[in-house]
């Protein structure tokens, strides 16, 4: 089994993850076309050529944006606010553990400010909770 990709005009791309029965494949929408895998979320069509566009390097840039800041986004939630935003952790903390905590989250917070980003990205240290 494999991954098929498939393109209509109106209809744009979807892939399935299998192989498509003969049956299936005739139930498409006419014009319907076979075409290779999609290499990633940015690639788009040339019907002229029927071969995928090479996203432009601003394309790639915004994707790795997005994914670095989803990473962040993550850490923010699973490493440091479920702490900030419990009084209980909190108020147990020392004063310089605390310091420590706000200085990572916004550390966190200005990856995206890093000079060179999103293609060069210096993530910050944990703290140790």
């Amino acid at each position: 089994m494999a991954n098929h990709g498939f393109w209509h005009p109106t209809l744009g791309y979807w892939e399935t993850i299998s192989d498509p029965s003969p049956d299936t494949v005739a139930a498409y929408e006419s014009g319907t076309i076979e075409v290779p895998v999609r290499p990633s979320e940015i690639h788009t069509w040339n019907t002229s050529t029927n071969a995928w566009n090479e996203p432009s390097t601003a394309d790639k840039d915004a994707l790795k944006a997005r994914d670095i800041r989803d990473e962040r986004n993550y850490l923010l939630a699973s490493e440091v606010d479920r702490v900030v935003s419990n009084p209980l952790r909190w108020s147990d903390m020392s004063t310089s553990k605390q310091d420590e905590v706000k200085a990572y989250r916004q550390a966190l917070l200005d990856v995206s400010k890093q000079v060179g980003f999103p293609t060069s990205v210096t993530w910050p240290n944990k703290v140790v909770l």
